[in-house]
Order: C-alpha cells, then sequence, then structure tokens
C-alpha cells in the first residue's frame, strides 16, 4: 500500500504506510528500505542513509541490490561521491545486470572530481554490455522511407515533461513550442505519470502525445516503430526515470541525445549528441560513442518560469551594506575542490558572505554538516546564509551580488536562473562536459571574462568583483535584457540549427553513411 501511494507521488500516506511496515514487521528489509528511498524523495538524505543502513544490517539477498543503490544516492545527494561510488558499486555485485543501478552510478561518475575522465567514459560503455549481453539483432528499416527532404517525425523521450523536478520545462519547451511543423512532426514520449500545468502545454504543442511510464521496453519498442519515428531524441541520458535500455533496441533509424545528461550515454546504438563549440573540449570526441553535432550557439535554449520576481536596479551590497556571494546549486555539486576555493574566496574578501540554497539547508543534520565542512577551511559559520527550497525559484536572487559556480560539476539551470535575475556568476572552466555549462552559458551572454581556467584567477576575480564597483556594475548591467538578446534565449535560432542538426543526421542515414562529427560553425 506505501508503495502504490509512493507511486501515485502522496508522500504523506506513503510514510504512514511504510512505518505501518516496519512497526508489523521490525525485521523486514523492504519495510527499511521503502523508508530510505521516500526519505531521499523527501529530500532527507542524512536520515535516508541511516534507514538504508539498517534495511542492509538484516542481510536480505533480495533487498541488498535495492538498499546498496538507493544508499548510493543518499551519498551522492550529500556530495560525499567516494562512499556513494562504493556502494553502488556493492549494489551492482549483487545485481550485475541491473540497468537502473548501473545507471546511478554512471550519473554519480560524472560529478566525481577525482575519477579519471577516460575511467569513466569505459564505464559508460560497459553500460549495454552489462544490461543486454546479447545485442538485438539488427533492425530493418523500410527503403521507402529513405527520402532525405521529406518532413521528418521526431520523437522526444523524456521523464520531465513537467515543471519539476526536472529542467524539462526550461530547455525542452522551447524547442518543442518553435518547431517549424512543415519541417518536423512532434511526438512526445511521456516517461513519467505525475501532470502538472506545464504537462499540459507540452501535451497541446505536440502532434502527437504518448503516455509511456507503464510501457515495458518491448511495448514501446513497438508503439515508436509503429508512429514511424525517424529522428528519436532522448532527454534523460543516465539520469533517473530513464530509458536507455530502449535504444540499445534501436527503434528507429537515427537516435539522437540531447544533453541534459552531462556525458556521452555510452551506448553505441545512440547516433548523435548535440553540443557547441564552448561546451565540446578538444578531447569531447574521443569520450563519446555519439558522434557531436556542434550547434553555432548555444548546445540549450534556456525559457525563464513565470515570475514577478524581477532584478534589483542596485546590486544587494548597496542596500545591505554587506556583499553577498551565492550558490542554488544541487549539494551534490559542493565537492572537496569547490568547498576549498570557496574557502579561499571568504578568506581573501573577509567582509562577504555566501548564500546557499538548496534541499534540506533550512536546519537539521544535512544543515550542520554543510556548516562543519567551511568550518574545516576556516569560514565561520556566521558568514553563511542558508535556505531551503522555495516554490518561486527565483525570489532569493535578489540577494546575491555575483554566484559563484560549482567547479568540476558546474551548476547549468541554476545558472540561467541567476543571469536571468541579473546575477553574474563565476566559473571555472575545465575538460569534463560537466565542467563546462559556465563556460557556454557565460560566453553565450557576452561574460566570458567571468570564466577562468585556474583557481588563483577565480579568487582573484571573485576579489575585484567584491571590491571594484565599477566593475561589478559592468557586468550587472542590463544583464536580463542582454541574456534576452543572446544565442541562450534565442529560440527560433536555437530551434533553426536543431532541425537543421537533424537533416544532416538523417540525409547521412538516408545515403547509407555512418554517423559522423557535424560542426555547423560557431554564432
Amino acid at each position: 500500500a506505501g508503495s502504490v501511494q509512493h507511486r501515485a507521488k502522496r508522500p504523506g500516506e506513503a510514510r504512514a504506510w511504510f512505518r505501518r511496515a516496519v512497526t508489523l514487521q521490525p525485521d523486514g528489509a523492504a519495510g527499511w528500505t521503502n523508508l530510505g528511498t521516500h526519505a531521499i524523495k523527501a529530500g532527507a538524505f542524512d536520515e535516508a542513509v541511516t534507514l538504508l543502513r539498517r534495511a542492509l544490517a538484516l542481510r536480505s539477498a533480495e533487498q541488498e541490490a535495492l538498499a546498496s543503490s538507493n544508499l548510493g544516492v543518499a551519498f551522492m545527494a550529500l556530495g560525499r561521491h567516494g562512499e556513494a561510488v562504493a556502494a553502488l558499486r556493492a549494489a551492482l555485485e549483487r545485481a550485475p545486470g541491473d540497468a537502473e543501478v548501473r545507471s546511478n552510478l554512471l550519473f554519480c561518475l560524472c560529478f566525481a572530481e577525482d575519477v579519471d575522465l577516460g575511467a569513466v567514459f569505459a564505464e559508460h560503455r560497459r553500460f549495454e554490455r552489462a544490461v543486454m549481453p546479447v545485442p538485438p539483432a539488427a533492425p530493418r528499416f523500410a527503403a521507402t522511407d529513405r527520402d532525405p527532404d521529406r518532413r521528418l517525425r521526431v520523437g522526444y523521450l523524456s521523464p520531465d515533461f513537467q515543471r519539476y523536478p526536472g529542467p524539462g520545462y526550461h530547455f525542452l519547451l522551447p524547442l518543442i513550442e518553435r518547431h517549424d511543423r512543415s519541417v518536423v512532426e512532434v511526438t512526445c514520449y511521456y516517461n513519467d505519470l505525475p501532470k502538472d500545468a506545464a504537462t499540459a502545454r507540452f501535451a497541446a504543442l505536440a502532434d502527437r502525445w504518448r503516455d509511456v511510464a507503464a510501457l515495458p521496453d518491448g511495448e514501446l519498442e513497438q508503439l515508436i516503430r509503429a508512429d514511424g519515428i525517424d529522428v528519436l531524441v532522448d532527454c534523460g541520458g543516465h539520469m533517473s526515470r530513464n530509458r536507455m535500455p530502449l535504444f540499445i533496441r534501436r527503434p528507429a533509424p537515427v537516435q539522437v541525445s540531447l544533453p541534459l545528461y552531462p556525458n556521452t550515454t555510452g551506448l553505441t546504438a545512440m547516433d548523435y549528441q548535440f553540443s557547441d563549440h564552448r561546451f565540446a573540449a578538444a578531447s569531447a570526441d574521443a569520450l563519446h560513442t555519439e558522434a557531436l553535432i556542434r550547434l553555432p550557439g548555444s548546445v540549450l535554449c534556456y525559457r525563464p518560469a513565470e515570475s514577478a520576481v524581477a532584478p534589483p536596479d542596485r546590486p544587494p551590497v548597496e542596500t545591505e551594506g554587506v556583499f553577498t556571494f551565492g550558490s542554488f546549486n544541487n549539494l551534490t555539486k559542493l565537492n572537496a575542490g569547490t568547498l576549498a576555493l570557496w574557502g579561499r574566496v571568504l578568506a581573501a574578501v573577509p567582509g562577504a558572505r555566501l548564500m546557499l540554497k538548496w534541499r534540506g539547508l533550512s536546519g537539521g543534520g544535512v544543515a550542520r554538516r554543510v556548516l562543519d565542512a567551511f568550518a574545516a577551511h576556516g569560514v565561520d559559520e556566521t558568514r553563511l546564509l542558508l535556505r531551503g527550497t522555495t516554490p518561486d525559484p527565483y525570489e532569493d536572487y535578489v540577494r546575491l551580488d555575483c554566484a559563484l559556480d560549482p567547479v568540476f560539476a558546474n551548476g547549468g539551470t541554476t545558472t540561467c536562473d541567476a543571469l536571468w535575475m541579473g546575477v553574474p556568476v563565476l566559473s571555472m572552466v575545465g575538460e569534463a562536459m560537466i565542467s563546462r555549462w559556465g563556460a557556454t552559458m557565460l560566453g553565450s551572454v557576452g561574460l566570458g571574462a567571468l570564466v577562468v581556467e585556474r583557481a588563483e584567477d577565480y579568487v582573484a576575480l571573485a576579489v575585484r568583483l567584491a571590491t571594484d564597483r565599477a566593475f561589478l556594475d559592468a557586468q550587472r548591467a542590463g544583464l536580463r535584457g542582454r541574456m534576452a538578446r543572446s544565442s541562450l534565449m534565442d529560440e527560433a535560432d536555437y530551434t533553426a540549427a536543431v532541425e537543421a542538426g537533424y537533416r544532416m543526421a538523417w540525409r547521412r542515414w538516408c545515403a547509407g553513411l555512418p554517423p559522423a562529427r557535424i560542426d555547423m560553425g560557431a554564432a
């Protein structure tokens, strides 16, 4: 009963049933595993660790893989990546072919700053061999469909056709809304159950709408084939609620990854992945199974959420008398390197403070852990402002003078949110995809000078932003307008470029040519 309520997104009822289960059977690992999973969904990650460890202590063979996997997810949410990887590998020892556990491990490795990128790529390559040891027979597609210039049937598969919890609203809605219907026919395959006002907007925009969360891969493959999809686009990679094994079956002749997931999918059946000339490092092609399509502007196009909150006329330091740095990123991005670097920033600007905002930071064990982590770098807790999430994600940006991008695992949606609220973002670029979101987004809006390559330059630039008012004002001046006019929000040009990418990939398939890198020229 608790699982049914959990699936139906009724957290209060689910927790009550799970509690009842462990009362009736305190030595039942399933009940503790369910409670731990529920705690993860509620953002109570420390509690989840305790509950899932209790489940594992009961040594129930049928629950060990799930409990270990979810323990890894909880550790990852807390930024404890080493422990997360260990827990997820322990889960794979018990269930080596479990696609969900393997995806959890791959997503976690994307955030692990001390893991070799080549090893992470090799782990991604291992996915399809582990979950489908016997590869499916090569699919056959009707030769009559090989018309390089006809209207394309494009299918988008995503669990994020909703306002929360994913980035679909910001990055998928403008693309699907702006498609030229004389060039592209759009089918949306929705791989989740909850529906909200944003879901209704996606459904109204689609030429065809399919609810597919309950369909097993075999049935979904048949549906996609029956719909005659030419280009099937994955919008989730190895993030939660994905359908990676489906793509191994190749239900469409051309398969494309839209990188809301910050890495290669690792699948030989994934033909292409979109990128851009800033987002793709020189080494990127060798670390992808997909051929990269480098778009001329930005790899993604951002649409803000509806909000009445607007950027302030003056920087907050002027009205509050103290300079405020901030980051509203997922805590899993606050790795050791980020904490150390931000500690150096605060030491170099002794009068400044840092605001952090994420689930669990309004109080309790997660907040205490963050305060202790900064204390280890000499930062007194009086200089930290911790906030939990709010219904309007923009409201607290009016208190920030400058946002700090986490190092190695850059912000994505949060960087766009900050820029839209007139807050410049200081970022450090790296080689990994996840280390290049700042470079592409800030570069797109003309703030490339705030992207550095060395920690020393990051600290020096933070000091300049906090002490040189003219420089700060120059970065903030008219930033929302500059962003609105940039490639990061040019929905028409972005969608046209994506459609051109689909067309070039499709023409290669029609000609019997294998996927190949496509460079569309820098904007």
